[in-house]
């Protein structure tokens, strides 16, 4: 009888798996006939015709034309409907949380910022700011979180001093168990790399993100256009590199001076480059000095070859970027094909 209702099941595996190649296709191309998406996908064009009418009457795929085919016939061209689906994207801080609900090409049709319930733990807070989002908009079909802590792959959350509550708390676990909606769980530092580096695809391949702010530190890293989280998702904490015997960088942050601060700024980056050599770092965070760019480039031109050195540059945007990189972690989520609730 298992053995039944295992056969039963796989058509309907292979037909998600199908859908999620074909959505999958029409994300990275943009449009495509039915012969194309046969020859992109490998699935047979009968089945991609039956696949497209599906998608077509729940509004997921959309016509956007014709074109001249073979023989002077015309082809009917489709495309993902970026209306068809949202993304909700939330930034958790200790007094705050901040949303966007995007579309699909990460135009941000809303937002809104909540201030923190002590009243509330975090995760009563946040459980009731997704249920307000999914019963404000219906078409929201995956939520990115961005924390500032650790997380690990499966979504466990660790060093996070800040909201010491979800220390070694599965949160991706516990929310999806709530709304069975495909859930993200990143650290900011990380997501606002992704929207950085995603703003300029086709400038930026490899780059570190190195971010400031009060008596902190913490880099986003990528390499070939792809975040790199570290085998332990532990990457890019800077904040524990050694700079002196016994002393880390976050040790020396509360007692630096402005020139002190700069100068420190300026060895990290050099050790970074010694590391990774990336073409970019960039710099973001609250009460950047504006002489900052100048001391790191000069700093590290002095003990580098100028042949080496990336590009430096310091932004004052990064919660734009926070928001898209969450918004662009959502997207790939669901590009990925990961169950949709309908």
């Amino acid at each position: 009888m298992q053995q039944r209702n295992d056969l039963t099941g796989k058509p309907s595996l292979m037909k998600e798996l199908n859908i999620s190649l074909i959505k999958e296709a029409l994300t990275k191309h943009e449009s495509a006939t039915r012969v194309e998406l046969s020859s992109i996908t490998g699935i047979s064009q009968p089945t991609v015709n039956l696949l497209i009418r599906q998608l077509l009457k729940d509004r997921t795929v959309v016509s956007v034309g014709t074109i001249q085919a073979a023989r002077g016939r015309k082809a009917e061209v489709f495309s993902l409907n970026i209306k068809r689906y949202r993304i909700a994207s939330v930034i958790v801080t200790k007094n705050a949380f901040q949303y966007a609900i995007s579309d699909m090409n990460l135009n941000i049709e809303d937002s809104c910022m909540i201030p923190r319930d002590t009243c509330s733990t975090f995760s009563q807070q946040l459980c009731s700011i997704i249920k307000q989002i999914i019963e404000k908009n219906q078409y929201v079909q995956a939520v990115s979180v961005g924390i500032p802590g650790a997380v690990s792959e499966s979504g466990q959350v660790f060093a996070i001093p800040h909201i010491p509550e979800w220390e070694k708390t599965n949160l991706k676990k516990l929310l999806e168990s709530k709304f069975k909606l495909p859930i993200l769980i990143m650290n900011d530092i990380n997501a606002i790399a992704v929207g950085y580096a995603c703003s300029f695809r086709t400038d930026v391949k490899n780059m570190v993100y190195l971010h400031v702010e009060n008596n902190s530190i913490g880099a986003g890293i990528i390499i070939n256009g792809c975040l790199y989280p570290g085998f332990s998702s532990f990457a890019g904490e800077i904040g524990y590199m050694q700079v002196g015997i016994g002393t880390s960088a976050e040790d020396l942050l509360p007692t630096s001076a402005s020139a002190q601060r700069t100068a420190l700024l300026s060895a990290i980056a050099t050790n970074i480059i010694c590391v990774l050599n990336p073409e970019k770092i960039v710099i973001g965070g609250k009460d950047i000095p504006d002489s900052l760019y100048e001391h790191v480039q000069r700093g590290s031109f002095m003990q580098l070859p100028e042949e080496i050195m990336p590009q430096i540059i310091v932004i004052d945007s990064y919660p734009d970027y926070y928001l898209r990189g969450l918004g662009e972690m959502g997207k790939r989520h669901l590009d990925k094909g990961v169950h949709l609730a309908e």
